[in-house]
This record gives structure tokens, C-alpha cells and sequence, in this order.
């Protein structure tokens, strides 16, 4: 086992288990950060606080203080969500690729710390049934 990584099997779907991994999973580096979501979205009505987020990118508000005394704020920093670059849809067999349609098999998801990336692995039937799916590095 690699002290480096972390790694759970059977990903919860539910919408805060999904939250949570979110943040678990994330990557980031000082610079640039990216919330760990999934690619293709998450089922209707969840939510998610999907983003990518460049330090030094803010949006600064003036906070008015009803006494000049030291130490207090004079304005708010709020980092910026960048562009989404995340987004993929996946077609297989002309059906949409969703972990919330169809049957999720087998799934587990990596962190790995040291090398810097995140990685979700799933074995997914489809709605129809006709088509079984195997991500990369799947077994």
C-alpha cells in the first residue's frame, strides 16, 4: 500500500457523499486548484460546487467599517471560478456515459499526492443493457 495515496472503492452517488469527494479529491498546487466532480455531471436537482480556481484571481469588495481601528478588514478578497475545462461527455455505443443512469458494477477512486493526480476507475452496464463499460485501467 502507497503511503501517497488515498483510495476508496464503491463511490457513493448520493449527493453528499458527492459533495464531500469534491473536496477530498481535488487537486491543487498554490497556483491553479480543481475540484474533483464528475466529468460528465451529476444527476438533476444535485449540487455541487464545481470549479477551477487560479490564486490570484479575486474579486475585491470594499468592506466599510464603522470605526478606523487596526487590524480590521478594509475589503474582501474572493477568489474567482475560472473557466470550466473539466466538462466530457462520453458516447459508448451512441449511449451517454452517466454514473447516475445504467448499472455501476464495480468503481473506486485515487488520490494519488505524490505524483499529483486524481483517478476514477468504473465498470458501468448501460441503461439498455446492451453495453458494458470499462475505464482505463479498469480491471
Amino acid at each position: 500500500m502507497n503511503k501517497w495515496v488515498y483510495q476508496i472503492e464503491d463511490i457513493g452517488l448520493d449527493n453528499e457523499q458527492c459533495l464531500l469527494n469534491e473536496t477530498v479529491f481535488h487537486n491543487a498546487n498554490g497556483y491553479i486548484g480543481v475540484r474533483s466532480d464528475f466529468e460528465e455531471g451529476y444527476a438533476q436537482g444535485y449540487d455541487t460546487i464545481r470549479g477551477s480556481y487560479i490564486n490570484g484571481f479575486y474579486d475585491i469588495a470594499k468592506m466599510s467599517q464603522a470605526e478606523k481601528l487596526c487590524g480590521l478588514a478594509e475589503e474582501k478578497q474572493t477568489m474567482l471560478n475560472v473557466a470550466d475545462t473539466q466538462t466530457i461527455f462520453l458516447k459508448i455505443e451512441g449511449e451517454t456515459f452517466c454514473m447516475f443512469e445504467g448499472t455501476v458494477e464495480k468503481s473506486s477512486r485515487s488520490l494519488d499526492m505524490q505524483n499529483g493526480f486524481t483517478q476514477r476507475q468504473v465498470v458501468w452496464r448501460s441503461p439498455g443493457g446492451g453495453t458494458e463499460w470499462r475505464s482505463p485501467s479498469g480491471e
